[in-house]
């Protein structure tokens, strides 16, 4: 403990002496995860960890149904089945993974997916229009 600290704790809060040296040894322990008497109870504690580490309301994740669209089933199907009978690639192990948005097949030892996106055309604008 250093005089000098001790001292100027002294000057700065118009302690006595002894609360300067009480007020260095509380911090001394705090600093080492001492347990000091304004300590929460272990109860308190648990408590004030739990809630510290949790957001302010809980968010409750919403399942969007979709509406079934005929139109990317078809075309998805039509493209799954050029690539299975029609297409000049040798291409095999074709799959319709999602009816509504992907296929996934096989050209010799390569994979590839195929993933159909319908655009909205409110956020979405063809070049040139």
């Amino acid at each position: 403990m250093n005089e000098a600290q001790v001292a100027k704790l002294m000057k700065t809060l118009g302690c006595t002496r002894e609360e300067a040296i009480d007020i260095i040894q509380a911090d001394s322990d705090i600093d080492h995860g001492k347990r000091v008497s304004f300590d929460l109870s272990p109860e308190d504690e648990k408590r004030a960890k739990k809630y510290a580490n949790c957001d302010t309301h809980k968010r409750v994740k919403k399942t969007v149904e979709r509406k079934p669209d005929e139109e990317k089933e078809a075309i998805v199907a039509e493209i799954a089945e050029f690539f299975d009978k029609k297409s000049g690639f040798s291409t095999e192990n074709v799959e319709i993974i999602n009816k509504n948005r992907q296929i996934r097949f096989s050209i010799g030892e390569n994979w590839y997916e195929i993933t159909l996106v319908k655009k909205n055309l409110n956020k979405f604008k063809p070049k040139g229009e």
